[in-house]
């Protein structure tokens, strides 16, 4: 709860937050995001109220859980229980007197600030697909923690905007999350579900890594959570939010950042000989370049990015950058670099030996792989809607499995570059089941360029160098399967 404290010390009217997070820390700051913005932030000095609030969310996120348990039939496979979920929350059908949660993003990257399907240059469009929208009827115990919460934010919380007669909880400006993973014990035990991501921040992004296979490291997307209707939820509730997820090539770190730049291609000793120390910064036998590039810089400057451009969308809201910022831009530009040392970059590998990891670490992850009860989100690629969707796997072991990639997820433009130049990189991930989804026997998966205008006051916001490396791409069978339904 210290970020939540922090945000109560030095929190002032109309002020802006922006929070950011990797691996766990993303997953905690999802978490933190959405307390402040559901029970709301304690005006300053009431620092002893702080575990009741946390204890009031807790609660309440546990009701959301179990109902969307219940509706989802989100029972582990080789678990304890059989039970089916009601057929009337288990439909997949959208009823009149139901209305969305505000979301105006699809679940793999569609964004509110995106043109519309048959506009000019098309955005990234939603998998209407994915987890079949489930119809959830909150419980009892739900709308009365939800009351109890309402109330506590009412009577003990700041409100935003400076009209203190009309009460709006404080929300989020931004929220960065790089590979946002779901294994922080106390959070994972009291939320067995996947929350709805909308409400957390009004402009939300995260960055996934296609290539991380580590059962404790799956991924926790926001297409998981993203598509939620609630019975009880009004339009008028509902609010514009900016949410976009995309995916990145590379391992866990990879993206999120932590291993020192090292040579793209490491081959005999030079690459054995970090086998039983791991490449870390404590064991590298010369001191590292300033300005030297790997992959994780391809993610970091694709969220520098999004904040820079909301910032000229909201121009009262921009972030003050630091001198350094020109420095890795300036390298960014230069084409031949990014190429040889992100584009075609070492890529870390914690299950193999010598990509990365000591030779006990990658040990002890590998023996992880091969213990059954370890619970994980899997995408069920079904082909009845009612079954598709993400299901709890929780009796058998992982052994590695690579992610599992949505049919309507973003991928980023060094991911098809990486796939192109690179020809021994050829992930293995799917859609739940089947081939692999990134590459086929006559090469790289059809994609499509679903990058989309950004206006701002001034009208379309620019920047060459920045546009063309952080286009976004679609499954072009998505595209496919979109407009046969559509014409059904």
């Amino acid at each position: 709860m210290a970020g939540y404290r922090f945000l109560m010390r030095y929190y002032e009217p109309e002020a802006k937050i922006y929070i950011f997070g990797f691996s766990r820390g993303a997953f905690t700051a999802k978490y933190l995001s959405r307390m402040v913005n559901e029970v709301g932030l304690l005006c300053k000095g009431n620092e002893e109220m702080v575990p009741f609030a946390y204890r009031l969310y807790q609660r309440s996120l546990q009701c959301k859980s179990n109902d969307r348990t219940a509706a989802m039939g989100f029972f582990a496979r080789n678990g304890a229980s059989d039970e089916k979920a009601p057929e009337d929350q288990a439909s997949v059908t959208n009823h009149s007197d139901t209305a969305p949660l505000s979301q105006n993003a699809g679940p793999n990257g569609a964004s509110s600030d995106a043109p519309k399907q048959g506009e000019d240059n098309d955005g990234p469009v939603e998998d209407i697909y994915l987890a079949g929208n489930p119809v959830i009827t909150p419980s009892k115990e739900a709308i009365a923690a939800k009351k109890e919460v309402k109330a506590f934010g009412q009577t003990f919380c700041r409100t935003e905007g400076t009209d203190p007669k009309k009460h709006k909880n404080i929300k989020v400006f931004f929220l960065g999350l790089w590979d946002c993973v779901n294994s922080v014990a106390m959070v994972e035990r009291n939320s067995p579900a996947p929350v709805e991501i909308t409400g957390t921040a009004h402009h939300v992004r995260h960055a996934v890594a296609v290539d991380e296979r580590r059962v404790k490291f799956r991924p926790a997307l926001l297409a998981q959570d993203i598509k939620t209707v609630i019975k009880a939820s009004k339009k008028e509730d509902t609010e514009k939010e900016d949410i976009r997820e995309v995916w990145f090539p590379g391992n866990h770190g990879d993206v999120g950042g932590g291993w020192p730049a090292i040579p793209t291609e490491m081959k005999g000793w030079a690459l054995w000989k970090y086998i039983f120390s791991g490449t870390k910064v404590k064991n590298l036998v010369k001191p590292l370049k300033d300005n030297a590039l790997q992959m994780s810089d391809m993610a970091l400057e694709w969220m520098i990015r999004e904040v820079d451009i909301v910032g000229k969308q909201h121009p009262g809201c921009h972030v003050h950058w630091c001198h350094t910022l020109d420095a890795f831009k300036n390298s960014m530009k230069v084409t031949k670099t990014v190429e040889d040392r992100i584009i075609k970059g070492f890529m870390h590998d914690t299950l193999r030996f010598g990509y990365g990891a000591s030779f006990l670490k990658v040990f002890m992850w590998n023996l992880i792989e091969t213990l059954p009860g370890i619970p994980r989100w899997e995408l069920n690629d079904s082909k009845k809607e009612k079954d598709r969707g993400w299901e709890l796997y929780r009796g058998i072991p992982n052994f590695g499995a690579p992610r599992d990639i949505p049919r309507g997820a973003v991928l980023h433009n060094s991911l098809k570059e990486r796939l192109e130049k690179v020809k021994k990189y050829r992930p293995l991930n799917d859609h739940g089941s089947g081939d692999p989804c990134l590459w086929n026997s006559e090469g790289v998966a059809d994609m499509r360029d679903v990058t989309y205008k950004r206006l701002g006051p001034d009208g379309e916001i620019k920047d060459p160098d920045w546009d063309a490396r952080h286009k976004i791409w679609q499954f072009e069978d998505f595209h496919a399967q979109l407009a046969r339904a559509r014409t059904c």
